[in-house]
């Protein structure tokens, strides 16, 4: 009697233990293409900085896996990325790059204008306007959804709020966060 308790106390145990690494499921491969901005070369540094922080906060290692930056580079330049993309962001582009790097899921952003310029104002206040303008699309050859989303925002504040700190990237990272929430949202 006490054999057969310790067997299946042992039994039960080794299912325990193997049971849950057959429910873990592969990560999908994610390539995020680089943001392209109208910028100079150096706000244009920051915006991909911050583009690849969201991106990394998003998709999470277990749950994602990303495309090496090294493999991508050599794909983007053999699509000629950087001349395609200006024109804004483009499906057979997405797909040829994941179709390249064996991707589940692309991301890309293109920023078409990121400005911060004064506005003439009634009264004595300096008043700025921030505008951001852009699409992102997410392509998921997983579900087959392409989802596109266009960024068009204008706000106006006091220049007070506009000298601290990196006012316009904070802003940016704002937006992106918010507009990959939206194309990553499960219907």
């Amino acid at each position: 009697m006490q054999k057969l308790l310790r067997l299946l106390v042992l039994t039960f145990a080794i299912i325990g233990f193997t049971l849950p690494a057959f429910g873990v499921a592969e990560a999908a491969k994610v390539a995020v293409l680089p943001i392209v901005t109208n910028e100079d070369e150096e706000n244009s540094a920051v915006s991909r900085r911050v583009w690849n922080e969201v991106c990394m906060e998003q998709f999470k290692f277990p749950d994602f896996d990303m495309v090496d930056d090294s493999d991508l580079t050599i794909v983007l330049n053999e699509v000629n990325y950087n001349n395609v993309a200006k024109s804004g962001v483009n499906e057979a582009l997405m797909r040829q790059v994941m179709e390249k790097t064996n991707a589940d899921i692309g991301v890309m952003l293109v920023m078409s204008e990121i400005a911060l310029e004064p506005v003439a104002s009634i009264t004595n206040e300096d008043i700025y306007r921030f505008t951001q303008k852009g699409r992102i699309m997410l392509v998921n050859k997983i579900s087959g959804q392409v989802k596109t989303n266009r960024i068009d925002e204008m706000d106006e504040m006091n220049y007070a709020l506009t000298v601290r700190g990196d006012f316009i990237h904070d802003q940016l990272r704002n937006t992106i966060v918010r507009e990959l929430k939206r194309v990553t949202k499960a219907k």
